[in-house]
């Protein structure tokens, strides 16, 4: 329902809306406007007084004296709700039918309001452009005239979509690459790429990033050059949209062969680092490098300028580069597993310390490497 009037908030808790003895949901508010969803609040039709109220407690006056607002029995149903892939726009639509449907419409699902894309007297089309999981019992339709009596809440159910890979070329040590597709979101199970040519996932982890996307970490190894890509979820294997933009492939590109150790930083070794388009990070005992210095194709260094290289033993170092354009990354091989161990070097301590036999006192320890997260 809109409102309009004078010298209302920009707030919407400043304006409540009663209408008899239930309260309006105030959705929007401006100096001019106000807007509120009407929840269920009588059995049969009949008017009800409606007051808008200013900062919580003075009543609005109304230009007509009295404000009235009507609950009629509503002349619309709603038969059914169906969702499919559209290839043209590239999105999932969901389609209600029904008789009566009246001239706004909207569709809610998880507490999300999809896309309103046109509207007849039988069929009401919207672009799902949110939903947590592959299906969702918290359907809600809404008509001019209301709510039907039969239902106000609903069920659907859709069948995920794969649109996009990116990259589609990687590191066999493994590369993070960005998925694009629809119908499914952050609460979906199971998402992941299914290589056709083993029938084996390519996903290591998989990070759902919001509705329609997600993070893959691919798997260690050499995968075959363009390798058409399918996407298994809980709602089954789906085929792309397009073949042509789901082909992967990743090789031996970047080796490490070899992993040293200064106070500040740790240089590995190795073959294929990318000099240029691309920045490289890394860790130590789950702590990450501040900055980084690539000098070659064959020398790669990770520098910890603010507490130094964390102290750790048989541990192993790790890099990556993350590419400048598309923020995907790539992980070298390792030639053999390289443990590296850093020794604490104390550069200072506590000296002349008096404590009771019962201990509790501070004795401090000052070196490189220390870091409160190990």
């Amino acid at each position: 329902m809109t409102i309009n009037g004078i010298n209302f908030s920009n707030d919407p808790y400043d304006n409540p809306v009663k209408i008899g003895n239930v309260y309006c949901l105030v959705q929007t508010s401006s100096p001019t406007q106000i807007t509120c969803r009407v929840e269920e609040a009588v059995e049969e039709p009949q008017t009800e007084l409606l007051i808008v109220f200013l900062k919580t407690s003075e009543e609005a006056i109304c230009e007509d004296e009295i404000c009235n607002f009507t609950f009629k029995t509503p002349t619309h149903t709603v038969t059914d709700i169906q969702t499919s892939f559209d290839t043209e726009s590239l999105t999932t639509k969901a389609v209600v039918t029904g008789t009566g449907l009246s001239e706004t419409a909207e569709l809610w699902i998880d507490g999300e309001e999809m896309t309103f894309d046109s509207l007849t007297e039988t069929e009401a089309i919207f672009t799902i452009t949110y939903i947590e999981a592959v299906s969702s019992e918290d359907v809600q339709v809404y008509f001019a005239d209301g709510s039907s009596e039969e239902s106000a809440i609903y069920s659907i159910s859709v069948v995920p979509s794969l649109l996009t890979v990116s990259p589609s070329t990687g590191s066999a040590g493994g590369t993070l690459i960005h998925v694009t597709g629809s119908g499914f979101g952050p609460l979906t199970e199971g998402l992941n790429l299914v290589r056709t040519s083993s029938s084996t996932n390519l996903c290591e982890t998989v990070t759902i990033t919001g509705y329609g996307e997600f993070d893959c970490l691919t798997v260690t190894g050499v995968v075959e050059e363009t390798d058409l890509l399918n996407l298994v979820s809980s709602a089954g294997l789906i085929s792309p949209v397009d073949a042509a933009n789901v082909v992967y492939s990743q090789s031996e590109t970047m080796t490490v062969t070899a992993v040293e150790h200064s106070a500040n930083s740790i240089v590995f070794t190795g073959t294929g680092f990318p000099t240029t388009g691309y920045t490289a990070s890394g860790s130590y005992n789950s702590v990450t490098s501040s900055t980084f210095e690539v000098t070659s194709e064959t020398s790669a260094t990770i520098i910890f300028a603010e507490g130094g290289v964390p102290i750790g033993t048989d541990l192993v170092a790790t890099i990556w580069f993350t590419s400048d354009s598309d923020s995907s990354i790539l992980y070298p091989t390792m030639a053999d597993t390289i443990l590296l161990t850093v020794e604490l070097v104390i550069e200072s301590s506590t000296t002349d310390l008096t404590c009771s036999f019962n201990g509790g006192c501070a004795y401090t320890i000052t070196g490189s490497g220390l870091y409160s997260s190990l």
